[in-house]
């Protein structure tokens, strides 16, 4: 794997701004980059499958060797929601759960 960094895109951000979207097509292809993180934007729509499957095919076509990930933490802060995506419990649940010795 080439590159050091990784980059945030917000997804909505990209799917929605032509501009936007091509300043970051010619950064991920800058060598340096090995990771597009997504994340999304609570005051905008929720991140759908198909959206993430369109920007991950966009991303391929660009770079073979690149990372796509998204911080998907659970709880409040999970990033990708709704029909097509795992439900995640909050850390800390998780956390209480361990605590507790429950399996």
């Amino acid at each position: 794997m080439s590159g050091i960094l990784t980059i945030g895109i917000v997804l909505q951000d990209w799917l929605d701004n032509a501009s936007t979207r091509e300043a970051y097509k010619e950064l991920i292809q800058n060598p340096i980059i090995r990771e597009v993180s997504i994340f999304n934007d609570p005051a905008k729509a929720a991140i759908t499958r198909d959206q993430v499957k369109q920007f991950a095919d966009t991303i391929r076509v660009l770079r073979t060797d690149i990372d796509i990930a998204v911080d998907q933490e659970g709880g409040l802060v999970q990033r990708l929601r709704g029909e097509g995506f795992s439900s995640l419990s909050k850390p800390d649940d998780l956390r209480k759960l361990y605590l507790s010795g429950q399996e």
